[in-house]
């Protein structure tokens, strides 16, 4: 695995798979970077809020979504209620699922630089622990944006 940093948004990212973190809280998909996702990947938008307003997205639950837009939106859960931090048991899990799928064995993907904001309420070296403990038996780039 090649891990690089980036300071750029995720969402111009050009890599296969783009992860978007997300609360759970239907009320409430305005936490960034959503309304950058939902401005430039509608379809998806339109695929990730309808299995919300469903209720088939859970804790550790990715939901991709290849709406033909360049690049798979993985929807990312991190926490379940609107103006908490995020938590590190969630995204383990959601790493995990990402893992199990073989997405890193089949795409470069974009992460979002989860801790690099004080709002988040976790530790980015916590995050990039996860990230190379359980993708790096791929040769797949995996870009960690800072900048999210």
């Amino acid at each position: 695995m090649k891990l690089n940093l980036v300071n750029k948004p995720i969402r111009v990212s050009e890599r296969g798979v783009i992860v978007c973190p997300v609360c759970l809280d239907k009320n409430n998909l305005h936490n960034h970077p959503i309304p950058d996702f939902r401005k430039d990947f509608l379809v998806s938008y339109s695929h990730f809020r309808g299995t919300i307003e469903r209720g088939d997205m859970s804790r550790g639950k990715i939901l991709l979504s290849d709406c033909r837009e360049g690049s798979i939106i993985c929807w990312f859960p991190v926490h379940k209620l609107y103006n908490t931090y995020y938590k590190l048991d969630w995204i383990e899990e959601a790493i995990l699922q990402m893992k199990e799928a073989g997405i890193h064995y089949k795409y470069d993907i974009a992460f979002p630089g989860l801790g690099s904001y004080e709002d988040d309420g976790v530790d980015v070296k916590e995050v990039l622990k996860m990230i190379q403990k359980h993708f790096s038996d791929t040769d797949k780039d995996i870009d960690f944006h800072l900048n999210y």
